[in-house]
């Protein structure tokens, strides 16, 4: 009388494993979902950033028009702050990735 039956056990264990499956697909989905925003929130900030760069690089080549040794250090330092940049920003993307468990060798891919 107060056990339950064979029946009611197998009848709760598949609403169990459909209930398991729905919320692993649910957080699946959630994870994705804010992976996806991360990723657009750092195209963005590089995209701020390079612009930013440009906006320097142009201001300062304007002032120094009639000097070559300073357009040369300009040049220079886009360039560093660029590859800065480049260094930042595929950092913060391999990071992304690599919580995803993906090897440094897809992440590579990625890059290229």
């Amino acid at each position: 009388m107060g056990a339950i039956s064979t029946n009611d056990n197998i009848h709760w264990s598949k609403w169990f494993i459909v209930g398991a499956s729905a919320l692993g697909a649910l957080s699946a989905a959630i994870s994705s979902e804010f992976r996806v925003r991360q990723m657009i929130a750092l195209r963005e900030e590089g995209r701020s950033d390079i612009e930013d760069l440009l906006a320097f690089a142009r201001d300062k080549l304007a002032q120094y028009a009639d000097s070559p040794a300073e357009r040369f250090q300009i040049k220079d330092t886009v360039r560093t702050q660029f590859s800065e940049l480049e260094k930042r920003q595929g950092k913060i993307f391999a990071e992304l990735h690599h919580r995803d468990g993906k090897s440094t060798d897809s992440i590579a891919k990625d890059l290229v």
